[in-house]
């Protein structure tokens, strides 16, 4: 997977929170915590915010 852009960032719809594929390399997939749709969720945050968030939780020497 390559990394997410800004344009990428899918908003759930009612709740309004932000949806990002997660890469498979964070530490919640390695612990089975990510749920079914494979993405992660942030709530609360601007778009550039929750895709700082989501870089610092997948390092580029992780990419597939």
């Amino acid at each position: 997977m390559s990394r997410p852009q800004l344009a990428d960032i899918e908003r759930l719809y009612p709740s309004g929170g932000l949806y990002i594929e997660c890469a498979g390399t964070c530490e919640e997939y390695r612990r089975g915590l990510i749920t079914i749709s494979g993405a992660h969720r942030y709530y609360g945050y601007s778009k550039r915010e929750a895709l700082a968030l989501w870089r610092e939780q997948h390092p580029r020497g992780s990419d597939r």
